[in-house]
């Protein structure tokens, strides 16, 4: 290996490897919850490090030395505009298509070249429908690589924009027929074996990890992995403190989880953290007061924990913890105190959704900004239709998904249009509770605990890829 390459820290060949992947600027921020300024600093690092000017000359140079393998992942980008070489920005519409990757490195046939297009979930793309748009016909004039992509973004965002659901901010949103194609997009995994409610979950290295609570004999502290290209479940070593009513987030490779319930029903300041690749646990600082039931995020190598449950009454507190000084400090409170709120990271924004507190459960759909302080760290925007007292609540690169276990909803807020809409339709199968979790192109859902031994775990593909031919130039 190079001295160029081992230069590279670790997570600057996280990024090394999602960009490898296709990933926009957005999406590696969003996988990673940085901001977008801060990957575009690290590309500029690697690329001076290794020598490179381009997103493609970085890909090639990963798998060479052997960084990266990409076996089943979209192939490198041919002729990118120089707008890619490191802000990434992709051609799209409405923020809904990514970028569109050329396999010109590969032998293929005259005017039958592919190329990648992934389009996230709202809305469906009626594939068939390109096809037309995009089926070779005899060349009457050889089209350029550019003026393809060019067509096929005007033609995806046609349909995008003509089935885009218009945004419902009064009643609530009613529920959309399930067609086959959004059917396709949902798919049973293996049960959980350990049933119980209450649990932390978040993801690691392309796994999920779900740790403590509540189970046969009352608050626990296994910790089980799930592996989702194997489809198969492992127990782990468990969590020293016996937790339920808690959450958990990954931060620079490690596992954290505060607070949360004991085995008498006290609320606990204990403060853990796993890390995957040495399979230990360790104690951190405890939080400065006692707290469960609690909103979690993870922004620029930082927790924040929100509102939650103090053994009484529902809190509005904010804290924030650095695991660089291992320091607990208290920031602006939220508008509404509130617990078992959901929280989720949009770009470099976390927004607080749903909750309950001594009135009832809670509309509230309030915005923080970690880099402010004072009157301009919140922001109330449009709340939800109707109160959630228990949300699931997942972010994907540009929207916030919330679940509602009790009706058996799903409704998308839009940061960009401070508006909500309905993007789909749970299957009558798919078991849902207020536990579910974003992990690459997928949303798993965890089903509540059943008479059956076992959790019920549900995939919804987010985003997809399919291929379609292009117009080629016969070179």
């Amino acid at each position: 290996m190079s001295s160029d390459t081992s230069q590279i820290s670790e997570r600057e060949r996280e990024i090394l490897s999602l960009v490898a992947m296709g990933a926009t600027n957005q999406e590696i921020a969003h996988q990673l919850h940085i901001s977008i300024n801060t990957v575009k600093v690290h590309l500029r690092n690697i690329f001076e490090k290794i020598g490179v000017a381009s997103r493609t000359e970085a890909t090639v140079y990963a798998i060479r030395q052997g960084l990266v393998q990409l076996d089943s992942q979209p192939s490198l980008v041919a002729n990118e505009p120089a707008d890619m070489a490191l802000d990434g920005a992709p051609l799209h519409a409405e923020a809904l298509i990514e970028p569109v990757l050329l396999k010109d490195d590969l032998p293929a046939p005259p005017h039958a070249r592919e190329a990648t297009v992934i389009a996230t979930h709202i809305p469906a793309v009626d594939i068939e429908q390109i096809r037309s748009v995009a089926a070779p016909r005899p060349p009457l004039v050889a089209l350029t690589a550019v003026s393809v992509v060019v067509l096929l973004a005007g033609a995806l965002a046609y349909f995008l924009i003509q089935r885009q659901s218009p945004p419902v901010e009064a009643t609530p949103p009613a529920a959309p027929a399930t067609s086959p194609a959004q059917l396709n997009r949902w798919k049973k995994r293996t049960a959980w074996p350990r049933p119980r409610a209450d649990f932390a979950i978040t993801a690691y290295d392309g796994k999920l990890y779900a740790a403590g609570g509540t189970g046969t004999a009352g608050p626990t502290g296994a910790l089980d992995r799930y592996d989702p290209a194997q489809d198969q479940w492992v127990s782990l070593n468990e969590k020293p403190t016996p937790v339920t009513q808690v959450q958990a987030v990954t931060i620079g490779g490690r596992i954290y989880i505060p607070g949360g319930e004991g085995k008498n029903g006290e609320v606990l300041s204990t403060f853990e953290a796993y890390n995957p690749r040495s399979q230990q646990w360790e104690t951190l600082p405890a939080l400065p007061v006692p707290r469960s039931r609690y909103a979690l995020a993870g922004f620029e190598g930082k927790l924040y924990l929100f509102g939650g449950w103090d053994g009484s009454q529902a809190r509005k507190e904010v804290f924030e913890y650095d695991p660089a000084g291992k320091k607990w400090i208290a920031l602006d409170s939220m508008p509404t105190a509130r617990s078992n709120a959901g929280a989720a990271l949009v770009e470099d924004r976390i927004y607080v959704i749903g909750g309950e507190n001594e009135q009832g459960a809670v509309r509230a759909n309030e915005k923080f900004d970690p880099t402010s302080s004072g009157a301009g760290a919140w922001e109330s925007v449009v709340p939800l239709a109707a109160a959630i007292a228990t949300p699931a609540v997942v972010s994907t690169v540009d929207s916030v998904l919330v679940f509602d276990p009790q009706l058996r909803t799903a409704t998308q807020y839009s940061p960009a249009k401070d508006s909500w809409t309905a993007p789909l339709a749970i299957p009558a199968d798919t078991a849902i509770s207020s536990r579910a979790l974003p992990l690459s192109t997928s949303i798993f859902l965890f089903g509540p605990p059943g008479g059956s031994g076992a959790i019920d775990l549900s995939e919804y593909q987010a985003s997809y890829t399919t291929l379609f031919p292009v117009i080629g130039t016969g070179q």
